[in-house]
């Protein structure tokens, strides 16, 4: 398996979390390279939910390595409590978590910053969570921040402390009127942090590579999503880090060369959380219809979200700011009930109609969306695990579309309503029959190099969302389709279709036939296959995908619930 990136599409809570609880297994590492306790994904396992703020969401699975990154700023007593939290609910921490040293630390001051500020910027509110992020950002930023590795040192800790206190109080008293601090209390309480959190603090980046080297394939997820990178979102109403795919590689340190593929998650709808321009946002019974359908609350706030219809114009953008690869559609169910299902194409701004995210703040706020109505099919979508079995209707939906895929190499897309069982593996990815060759191996037995196998797609002729052709690269080493489609299978029990294995462990057609017996059509039942041997530059392909940049983007889309 590849090392891939997680990045939501919209403006968060897209579903990120539970797209990664599902294709785990299928990875060494999981690595959370932005962000704070701002953000939750929430996860379910069984009858259980979790709600991760700071954990990556691989912590669930046994034997998976999970990583905080540098990129991330670390609430101490937060993380502390969720990491308490997880052991009491019977997850083992212990060789599964590791800290990054080069992560920032929310001081106590952050908080008290966030909250005031926002209090004195009346219409000029953001609507953060108050819990001191960008705060902790801004001081990252003006180099006078504090590491997770300074915790360990005391001495620094305290002349750190005392230069960031007297500047922090000067702020609070003299503009906010607010309360200040003491260093003797902060500093107390963060050495107590700091003996809890020891054993789990480390050079993280140097792990990362270390891994990478021995075969092992890395799984990066963000928070947030795309529309609210401080660089590509619409500012000032963002985040105070990079939430696209580019701050994966900041954030964790991973090189950019080592990074294979993008998956972008987006709901079949558009929810936003807190101030800021949202074109597509609905008031009334059909904005309520989604909120309550979708239980569109905060995980960390239980806030309210806005809901509004899909955005293909930012979906458009997002995929080209992070170079998608997959596009994973989640809660297609939600929209279940709705006699039309609305897909904005464009923005009215004056007498034009932009098809392009534009990036001046005064068309995000006085924009009008543009939309496509489509009939809906008000048929329950919800657990179904392969393309066909979806109504007309809403396969008719540019989100559901694709290419009619080669002869004897079935794609279907995936729906997850089941959450999974925490008992047991949720099993491997196939092979493909013709290489035989896994394309994962079991957890903690890396292979060479030179045998970790990925699969490429043949990009489609065509594929549009509404009347809107959304276009992206053709994937590198694409096929994460082809493992969501594997995990969703292993949770839906015995197929009559489904690969099965040999006696001498090589894997058999849909009918039992041998490799030879299937001739020389690829008999993979997912897609047409490439072979490539990754990372030791050398390639043997028996299937050539088009490397167009013009290609349109989503072949097929992954469905989510």
């Amino acid at each position: 398996m590849p090392n891939i990136v997680i990045v939501g599409a919209q403006w968060g809570d897209e579903g990120k979390g539970k797209v990664v609880d599902v294709i785990t297994p299928h990875f060494d590492v999981v690595v959370r390279y932005q962000g704070g306790n701002n953000a939750g994904h929430t996860v379910v396992v069984g009858r259980e939910k979790f709600v991760l703020q700071t954990i990556p969401s691989g912590i669930l699975h046994p034997g998976c390595r999970n990583i905080i990154g540098c990129g991330v700023v670390v609430n101490p007593a937060s993380l502390i409590d969720e990491m308490e939290s997880l052991v009491q609910r019977g997850v083992s921490l212990d060789g599964n978590l590791y800290i990054s040293k080069n992560a920032h630390v929310i001081m106590p001051y952050h908080p008290a910053l966030d909250r005031a500020s926002e209090s004195k910027a009346g219409k000029h509110r953001i609507g953060t969570t108050g819990k001191g992020v960008g705060p902790a950002y801004a001081d990252k930023t003006a180099r006078v921040g504090i590491r997770m590795a300074d915790l360990l040192d005391e001495r620094l800790l305290r002349e750190k402390l005392e230069y960031n206190v007297a500047q922090k109080n000067r702020l609070l008293r003299e503009i906010y009127d607010a309360e200040s601090f003491t260093v003797d209390n902060i500093l107390s309480a963060y050495l107590r942090y700091a003996g809890w959190l020891a054993p789990y603090i480390t050079d993280t980046a140097l792990l990362i590579h270390r891994w990478m080297e021995a075969g092992s394939s890395v799984l990066l997820e963000g928070a947030q999503g795309t529309m609210l990178d401080l660089d590509h979102g619409t500012y000032p109403f963002i985040t105070s880090s990079s939430t696209t795919a580019g701050g994966a590689c900041t954030g964790s340190g991973v090189p950019p060369t080592r990074i294979n593929g993008v998956i972008g998650i987006s709901k079949a709808y558009c929810t936003r959380v807190g101030g800021g321009p949202f074109p597509t946002e609905l008031g009334g019974e059909i904005a309520d219809l989604l909120r309550m359908r979708g239980n569109e609350f905060g995980s960390v706030t239980g806030r309210p979200r806005r809901c509004g219809w899909v955005d293909a114009v930012g979906l458009r953008y997002a995929t080209r700011i992070n170079g998608l690869d997959t596009l994973a559609i989640t809660k297609l169910d939600v929209l279940d009930t709705c006699a039309t299902v609305k897909v904005c194409v464009g923005y009215k701004y004056d007498d034009d109609v932009l098809t392009d995210f534009p990036e001046e703040e005064r068309i995000w706020h006085e924009a009008e969306p543009v939309y496509e109505e489509l009939s809906g099919w008000q048929t329950s979508t919800a657990g179904m695990r392969d393309y066909e079995e979806l109504p007309t209707k809403a396969r008719s939906v540019g989100w559901a579309s694709r290419s009619s895929p080669p002869a004897r190499c079935a794609t279907r897309p995936f729906s997850s309503t089941t959450p999974r069982s925490r008992a047991g593996s949720l099993g491997s990815a196939p092979r493909c029959p013709r290489t035989r060759r896994g394309t994962t191996r079991p957890r903690g037995a890396p292979s060479k190099s030179s045998r970790n196998h990925i699969s490429q797609v043949q990009a489609p002729a065509k594929a549009t969302l509404g009347r809107l052709e959304i276009r992206w690269r053709s994937p590198r080493v694409p096929g994460i389709e082809k493992y969501l489609e594997d995990e969703s299978r292993a949770r839906g029990g015995d197929h009559n279709d489904q690969l099965r294995e040999g006696d001498q462990g090589e894997r058999l057609g849909p009918a039992g036939e041998t490799a030879e017996q299937l001739g020389t059509d690829c008999p993979c039942r997912f897609l047409p296959c490439a072979s490539i041997p990754y990372g030791d530059g050398r390639k043997t392909s028996h299937a050539e995908s088009p490397t167009s940049w013009k290609t349109p983007v989503p072949w097929k889309m992954s469905i989510l619930r």
